[in-house]
This record gives structure tokens, sequence and C-alpha cells, in this order.
């Protein structure tokens, strides 16, 4: 059982746990409102956009701007109706296939808000966020991926 309380942001790999992320949400002030909770959990995938076996992921970035972007998702995508809390968190560091990359969590009165929000969060998050990728392949080649 865990009693760590996260927020958005930038966290070293192994840093929080998907426990946390939960606990986290359900600690919310307004938590007895909550009907439900969404998780999202990106992992390394084992092949490539190209079809390439891949080893493993490199993932650095501007933590302090990172930080403020995740926070301000966020914060934005809270205000929407229904939605009670929000929180991404992005790890960085050496990663090998199957690991957790990234944890988005959002909890809401109602499934019906829930995911649009959902979605939104991610395809923000992936865009708007100052995070940089190498991807490692099975065969030695590593490359940096585009956003």
């Amino acid at each position: 059982m865990t009693n760590k309380i996260i927020k958005s942001g930038i966290y070293k790999k192994g840093e929080i746990s998907v426990e946390d992320l939960v606990y986290s949400l359900k600690k919310n002030p307004d938590s007895e409102k909550i009907g439900a909770i969404a998780i999202y959990n990106g992992v390394v995938r084992g092949i490539s956009n190209s079809g390439e076996e891949v080893s493993g992921i490199i993932i650095e970035s501007y933590v302090e701007k990172c930080n403020e972007i995740l926070v301000n998702i966020s914060k934005e995508l809270k205000e929407r109706e229904g939605i009670i809390d929000i929180i991404i968190c992005h790890f960085i560091g050496d990663f090998v296939v199957g690991e957790d990359l990234v944890y988005v969590g959002i909890s809401s009165g109602h499934r019906k808000e829930l995911f649009p929000i959902f979605k939104e969060a991610i395809e923000r998050y992936k865009t708007e966020g100052i995070l940089w990728k190498k991807e490692k392949l099975v065969n030695g080649k590593e490359y940096w991926i585009e956003k």
C-alpha cells in the first residue's frame, strides 16, 4: 500500500508507481465526487514504427520547462465539466522493452466526460511536452525519434 501523493511532472525511472498515481487521485479533496478513474500506462514497445526490433529507449527532457507544461495541461483540462483531477507523469532515463514510460490518470464524476479528456491529455503531453527519445535497436543502431 502506498501513501505517496504525486503531481503532474517529470520523474526519474522507478521514482513513482501506478499505485502512487491512483492513491493520489483518490486523495483529492473532492474525492467523494469520483465515479470513474482511468489510467493510461505507456510502455516501451518492442517494435519500432518502421518494424525493426527495439531493445530499449532513452528519454531525456528539459525538466523544469516540461514540468511546467505538464502541470498547465493538467490544470487546463481539470477545468472541464465533470473532471475532478488529472495527473500526467513522464519518466526520464534508460528503459528496456516493457518498462513504464508515462502515466496519465484522470478522475471524474462519470465515464461519459472522462474519455474525451483522457484522449486529449495523452495527445497534448505527446505534442507539447519537451521530451527527447532515442530508440535503441537490437541490431545495435540508435536514433533520435522525431515527434
